[in-house]
């Protein structure tokens, strides 16, 4: 900082002027010794005394202003000492400014700093985080599929067990029922042939019974006409109905249905119904589709044995397979 100068220039020459008077008056003072031969005049006396006087006083006054002047170089001294103090506080305020601003600039520096460093800090943690839950969720979801696609193929195999379990029990459940079937059918066959057979025995008894009876009732009288027309008439149905009738009956071996036949004249048949059941209604359906089918049937001329056949018993056997 720049020391003020104003108030030295007047000090100084007065000071010039104060010496160069002093050095006048010695000047004088030693040629007034020089010069002894000359006598002294009173007035010059008077007047060395007087100038004296005047230097005495021009002295005190040049020291008064020498202290003056002392006292303002003292002061200026003072002024630019405290001006030179000022300037170094101001300087050192200024350096102190400059360092608490480049050690703010700094510490911000470094606080941006580290709060870039935390801010990457906090987002490579996030990142790594996100990552690890992405894994963690990838891992998540492949062993919920690997968990689910186990858990289908387990329901699958199941439910294939079960199916083959099912297939295996139905299987096993169509061979006992066929067994149970065959089993059934081959009892109910045989309990059928046994009926079958007791029914054509007991047909066959009485019919060998009423030939019996008729052969010795012709022996033993003379021909009786109503017998002979009914010998008519069943050799008519046996000879000409029942072919007809058995060629549209159903084939199912071993099988007998006797019907009893309503006929109009003519040979229309009127009615049919079953008076004794093969055992099986589908055979006994058959035979009576097959009477009504075969009509009209065989009609014959005689009038007597026609009217035998008014109303007959028929059995129908079943055709061979």
């Amino acid at each position: 900082m720049p020391i003020r100068k104003q108030g030295v220039g007047v000090p100084l020459a007065l000071s010039l002027l104060f010496h160069m008077l002093l050095l006048s008056l010695f000047a004088l003072h030693f040629d007034s010794h020089q010069s002894p031969s000359e006598p002294l005049q009173p007035e010059v006396m008077e007047a060395v005394v007087m100038d004296e006087a005047q230097i005495q006083a021009e002295k005190k006054r040049f020291e008064a202003m020498h202290e003056a002047e002392a006292a303002a170089r003292k002061a200026e001294l003072a002024a630019q000492r405290e001006a030179e103090a000022e300037a170094i506080r101001r300087a050192a305020e200024k350096e102190e400014k400059l360092r608490t601003a480049a050690e703010a600039r700094q510490k911000a520096e470094d606080e941006a700093k580290q709060q870039a460093e935390q801010e990457a800090r906090r987002e490579s943690e996030a990142e790594a985080t996100r990552r690890a839950a992405d894994e963690e969720a990838k891992i998540r979801t492949a062993a919920e599929a690997r968990q689910k696609a186990e858990a289908e193929a387990k329901r699958q195999a199941e439910q294939e067990a079960h199916r083959e379990a099912e297939a295996e029990a139905a299987r096993i459940a169509r061979e006992e029922s066929k067994h149970r079937a065959a089993a059934l059918a081959k009892q109910k066959a045989e309990a059928e042939a046994k009926r079958q057979a007791e029914m054509e025995a007991q047909a066959q008894h009485e019919l060998e019974t009423e030939e019996k009876r008729m052969t010795e009732k012709a022996s033993n009288s003379k021909p009786d006409t109503k017998t002979t027309t009914e010998e008519a008439a069943r050799d008519w149905i046996s000879n000409k109905i029942r072919p007809k009738v058995e060629k549209f009956s159903a084939n199912s071996s071993g099988r007998s249905c006797t019907v009893r036949v309503t006929m109009l004249p003519g040979g229309g048949v009127q009615s049919v119904s079953v008076t004794l059941s093969s055992g099986d209604e589908s055979f006994d359906r058959s035979v009576q589709a097959a009477v009504l089918k075969a009509s009209p049937l065989p009609w014959p001329d005689d009038e007597k044995v026609a009217e035998e056949l008014k109303t007959f018993s028929l059995i129908v056997k079943s055709r061979a397979k």
